[in-house]
C-alpha cells in the first residue's frame, strides 16, 4: 500500500510498470525493455511544466476553457505569465514602466542591458505567477533585475521603474560608514542596525547615493566572528533580516550577543 503511494506522480526517466504511476501520464519502453516515464510532447495535457519534455513549458491557452498543453517556450516580446513559460535564458517580466501598471509580463532576455536602462516593476506583495521569493531586502533588486548585465537594478515603486545600476560601493557601520569596506565586507553585528551595510550605486550625474540597505548577517567563519569562538556552530536556516521580521532568532544568532558578521553580496 505504501509502495504503492510512494510511486505515483514519478518525474520522467522513472521506471514504472503503467502510465498511471507518471506525471506525465505517458510511458516508453527503453532499449533494455524497462518500461519508463515519458514527458510529455508537444500539444501534450499537462499541469505542471515538469510534465512536459526539453523545450517545452505548460502553457495555458489564451483564450476559453484556457486548456494547458506542453508548447514550445517562449522568446523575448512574447508574453508570459511565469519564468516557467520562457527559454532558459530569459525571464518573465515587464518590459516597460507601463507595462507594469497594465499588468502585461513578457519574456525578456537575462543579463543584456547596459547601465541605466530603464524597464518595469510592480512590488512583491502584488506579484502574480511563480515569482521568487523576497527574503533579504536586496532581493527584489536582484531577482527581478535579471534583465540588468550587472544582475542588480534600482527600484522606483512609485513609477513602477527599475534602472538597471551597479554597485559601486560597500560601506558598513564597523566604521560608522567612514570608508570602503573591503571583502569580505565586515559589519557590526547587533540587534536593531537595519542599516549596518549600504550599498551604494553612481547616478547618470555621478552622484553616489544609496542602492539599498541591510542588516549585518551572522557569519560561520570563525575569522569573522569576535565572540564565542570556543563553541561549536550549528547551521541556521533563516538570514537575520528574516528572522528579525518574525521576531525569532536563530540558532547561531542565540549564541552571539555582539561581534563581527558579514555584508550579503560582498563576500
Amino acid at each position: 500500500m505504501i509502495d504503492d503511494i510512494l510511486a505515483k506522480n514519478l518525474e520522467a526517466g522513472r521506471k514504472a510498470d503503467n502510465e498511471r504511476r507518471c506525471k506525465s501520464g505517458v510511458t516508453v519502453e527503453t532499449a533494455s525493455r524497462a518500461t519508463i516515464c515519458e514527458a510529455g510532447n508537444y500539444t501534450s495535457s499537462c499541469n505542471d511544466p515538469s510534465m512536459c519534455g526539453v523545450g517545452l513549458g505548460c502553457i495555458a491557452d489564451l483564450k476559453f476553457p484556457y486548456a494547458q498543453n506542453c508548447k514550445w517556450l517562449r522568446n523575448e516580446t512574447n508574453s508570459c505569465k511565469s519564468d516557467y513559460e520562457c527559454q532558459l535564458d530569459n525571464y518573465c517580466w515587464y518590459k516597460t514602466p507601463q507595462n507594469a501598471k497594465d499588468g502585461k509580463k513578457q519574456c525578456m532576455k537575462m543579463y543584456t542591458m547596459d547601465d541605466y536602462t530603464e524597464f518595469g516593476y510592480v512590488a512583491p506583495s502584488v506579484h502574480t505567477g511563480n515569482d521568487k521569493k523576497i527574503t533579504y531586502a536586496f532581493d527584489d533588486n536582484i531577482i527581478n533585475g535579471r534583465y540588468c548585465k550587472s544582475a542588480i537594478a534600482l527600484i522606483d515603486a512609485a513609477s513602477n521603474t527599475m534602472t538597471c545600476v551597479k554597485i559601486h560601493d560597500i560601506t558598513t557601520n564597523l566604521d560608522a560608514h567612514k570608508a570602503s569596506a573591503k571583502k569580505p565586507a565586515k559589519c557590526l553585528y547587533q540587534d536593531g542596525d537595519e542599516d549596518a551595510c549600504k550599498y551604494m550605486y553612481k547616478d547618470k550625474t555621478g552622484a553616489t547615493k544609496l542602492l539599498q540597505q541591510e542588516y549585518c548577517q551572522c557569519s560561520l567563519m570563525e575569522e569573522l566572528t569576535a565572540a564565542n569562538k570556543d563553541k561549536p556552530f550549528k547551521p541556521f536556516t533563516l538570514p537575520y533580516s528574516e528572522t528579525k521580521k518574525k521576531n525569532e532568532k536563530s540558532d547561531v544568532r542565540e549564541r552571539i550577543e555582539e561581534g563581527n558578521g558579514f555584508c550579503p553580496l560582498a563576500t
